[in-house]
């Protein structure tokens, strides 16, 4: 069974670091795109992305900018509640892949203003995309683990 550590390591001890957890929240390299159907097609192949898990979050969305960039098409129009109050998103179909696990989830996911907002990551995990997980978080030793 494969096990992603998301977590965050300190770079001299080598050890989890429970600040930069607090800090940045469990992430996850993930490459997103779109399934080409032809070759005529012009939009650019998967791209490496970094993803929040987001147990907050019941949806999974990704960074608007980057949904543009990738050309995914636009499936439908929510309305998503947050800090800011209710707010309408664009929907995109896309392919999130995340490597370490062999695990990719074909599926809507909402677009939203990360980038724009001062955001590091481009991609939200939401519950929708942890259905199928076990995930374990242990802030006291800045340790986040995921596996299938």
């Amino acid at each position: 069974m494969p096990i992603l550590e998301a977590g965050w390591v300190d770079s001299q001890t080598q050890r989890g670091s429970p600040h930069a957890l607090i800090e940045n929240g469990p992430t996850a390299d993930v490459m997103v795109g779109w399934l080409v159907e032809n070759e005529e097609d012009n939009a650019p192949d998967a791209i490496p992305a970094k993803a929040l898990i987001d147990t907050g979050a019941s949806q999974s969305c990704i960074d608007e900018d980057l949904a543009v960039q990738l050309q995914l098409p636009v499936v439908d129009i929510i309305s998503i509640s947050g800090v800011g109050g209710a707010q309408d998103h664009n929907v995109y179909a896309a392919e999130v892949n995340i490597t370490a696990l062999s695990f990719k989830q074909f599926g809507r996911f909402a677009g939203v203003h990360l980038s724009a907002g001062g955001q590091s990551h481009q991609v939200l995990l939401g519950r929708t995309f942890l259905q199928p997980m076990i995930m374990v978080y242990d802030g006291r030793r800045g340790h986040v683990t995921i596996s299938i």
